[in-house]
């Protein structure tokens, strides 16, 4: 009965409305990808997958049944996990599975952590066969390739695992040659079926593919974010807390198991999302760990050893419930509310008038971003042309009504690696790029819009000009031949961490640019792909004293990024940029480079100055 409740109260919902903001912006930008038909792998590098725009659907940009199918899919997924459980291990076990899986099927701010529950609910099913199971490691192979499809990431999780559980079965059963073949080629062959049906290019998989391991390899040390220490803690005894669990069989075999070994992966993986960037994400860190921990019911052969192991699971869940309590009651209201009958009863009847329900998110998204509208001028400018948004300001472009036209990497903030970002700079130099492009000011963690992804800004200079601004925007548009910059050394120097530097002496219409050389240590690297990398601040003053403090991206500092003058608003910029000769009111003077371990680095940082003159534009 309590299973049949929790299931119930899972059941699939109308999307989250898309509203403003980054999430918003990478979000419309999916849609708009699928509807232009933009292909994966030769256009586009991103952690979501050509299937990501299905999470979070535009109405208008996406039709409302292959959304319901994903939802439904994913619901039913889960169901027979729960039902596969209560077969093997009773009906108290399964109540207790379907709270874990439930759990994160309702605490649901991301839809990609619900099919994150479904692939896992596939792949949980086969592991707790205890006979040969082909529908279920089929099924099992299908959510891992569509997870390909779907979240890069979180695909090769799935097949990774898949793999673990399907090899070790073939190995054992030996059914036919062609089941076996069939099993084995099922998620490549989903992928390349879908390149070689929608994206009409089957070779394409093979940059989709590496460009995922390009954005997986770099985002531990661009996008990590510190949290407390408590949680780190709280996490890994969490983990050893469940791992120490089978070795109350007092039997050395399950250490052998293929479940024991998919544990350890998915636990992992949990452990990394919760952990490299904590806000947001630490939430669910016991929640994900807990999940992990359902392989390890195919591995204890007694009875109490598994009551034991789902009350520590059970346990997981319970306290994610209360954290989100303390730090997100809206989500836990909205939750409670699903479990009641009255919310039951309204996710059947939006089910059932699902087309009238996906219509009615159109107008919500719309008002959420009406306040974006800009004057009528842009319009006028703009026209029918084709336009980006830097460093991420999609919602703008949506709200506006223009044609989007993204880059590879979407967004500045998943530019983690030099490759990411010579991509969009050969994007932006090529015929591909868009006529226009519109600069909002922001950025996150503590960036500068101008000191992310300096490769890109480099083109986006040679290759537009300033044509249109007010207090919130700032309209680029193509020229007809690109310009040709004057590069001149300025200097080399080599600095230690938290060393002040003073800036070349400067010149009239010449800006200078820096490119710094920071390498990660051995022990940098290990605890990057262990945990996550120090975050790394330029530290900037000013003639008249003021401080500033930047977020980087290491990775990226070998490109020479334009220093002084150094803009702090956009109208500063757009002065910038219409007259290179026009001097700074409040000039950098010296900077800095600070981390709060300098271990995980080089502890030498050599830094090449240049000077740079650009061309005046003719009004």
């Amino acid at each position: 009965m309590a299973a049949t409740w929790l299931l119930l109260g899972a059941l699939p919902r109308r999307p989250w409305a898309n509203g403003t903001g980054v999430d918003a912006s990478w979000y419309l930008a999916l849609n708009h990808i699928h509807q232009q038909g933009i292909r994966f792998g030769r256009e586009i590098a991103y952690t979501a997958g050509p299937l990501a725009y299905l999470f979070t659907p535009e109405p208008e940009l996406v039709p409302a049944l292959p959304v319901l199918a994903l939802r439904l899919a994913t619901w039913g997924v889960i169901v027979l996990a729960v039902l596969a459980a209560m077969q093997r291990f009773g009906p108290a076990p399964g109540a207790a599975v379907a709270f874990v899986f439930s759990t994160q099927a309702l605490l649901d701010r991301s839809p990609a952590d619900v099919w994150q529950a479904a692939y896992m609910a596939a792949l949980l099913s086969a592991a707790w066969a205890g006979a040969w199971a082909p529908v279920r490691l089929g099924v099992a192979g299908f959510a891992a390739g569509l997870s390909l499809l779907l979240k890069i990431n979180e695909g090769w999780t799935a097949t990774a695992l898949y793999y673990m559980l399907c090899i070790p079965a073939l190995w054992r059963h030996r059914p036919g040659r062609f089941q076996a073949i069939g099993l084995l080629a099922l998620p490549p062959a989903i992928l390349l079926a879908w390149f070689a049906w929608a994206e009409r290019d089957v070779l394409a998989v093979f940059p989709y593919l590496w460009n995922s391991i390009e954005t997986i390899r770099g985002y531990s040390q661009a996008m990590s974010l510190d949290g407390p220490l408590w949680q780190l803690g709280l996490t890994l005894l969490y983990g050893a807390l469940i791992l120490s669990i089978p070795a109350l069989c007092c039997e050395s075999s399950w250490l052998r198991q293929p479940a024991f070994l998919c544990f350890l992966l998915s636990a992992f993986m949990g452990f990394k999302h919760a952990m490299v960037r904590q806000d947001g994400h630490a939430d669910l860190a016991l929640q994900k760990l807990a999940l992990a921990g359902l392989f390890l019911l195919a591995v204890c052969a007694s009875p109490c050893v598994r009551q034991v192991l789902l009350l520590v699971l059970a346990f997981g869940s319970a306290f994610t419930w209360f954290y989100a309590v303390q730090e997100q009651q809206w989500l836990v209201r909205i939750a409670l509310s699903r479990l009641a009958p009255s919310g039951i009863a309204g996710a059947a009847g939006n089910l059932l008038n699902w087309e009238r329900e996906y219509g009615n998110l159109q107008r919500l998204s719309d008002s959420a971003r009406v306040h974006l509208r800009l004057p009528e001028e842009f319009h006028q400018r703009i026209g029918g042309g084709s336009v980006d948004g830097f460093p991420h300001c999609v919602d703008v472009i949506r709200a506006n009504g223009w044609k989007y036209r993204p880059r590879p990497t979407i967004e500045s903030s998943a530019v983690y690696t030099t490759k990411l970002d010579r991509m969009n700079a050969a994007h932006f130099l090529s015929e591909r790029a868009p006529g226009f492009v519109l600069i909002v000011w922001e950025a996150i963690d503590g960036r500068h819009p101008l000191l992310q992804d300096a490769a890109t800004l480099h083109a986006l200079r040679t290759r537009y000009q300033p044509v249109l601004n007010n207090d919130r925007a700032l309209l680029l548009q193509r020229r007809p031949t690109p310009i040709q910059p004057l590069w001149t050394p300025a200097g080399e120097s080599a600095a230690s961490w938290d060393q002040r530097l003073p800036l070349p002496q400067p010149a009239p219409g010449e800006p200078i640019y820096i490119a710094a050389d920071i390498r990660p240590s051995l022990y940098g690297s290990l605890r990057s792909f262990f945990l996550r990398s120090a975050p790394v601040h330029l530290r900037v003053w000013r003639r008249s004293g003021r401080e500033s403090w930047y977020r980087t991206v290491p990775a990226l500092l070998g490109t020479p990024v334009q220093i002084s003058p150094l803009p702090d608003n956009l109208p500063a910029l757009a002065a910038t940029l219409h007259d290179p000769f026009l001097a700074e009111d409040d000039p950098v003077q010296a900077i800095a480079w600070i981390t709060p371990r300098p271990a995980e680095y080089s502890p030498l940082i050599r830094i090449r100055w240049s000077r740079v003159r650009w061309p005046k534009d003719e009004p």
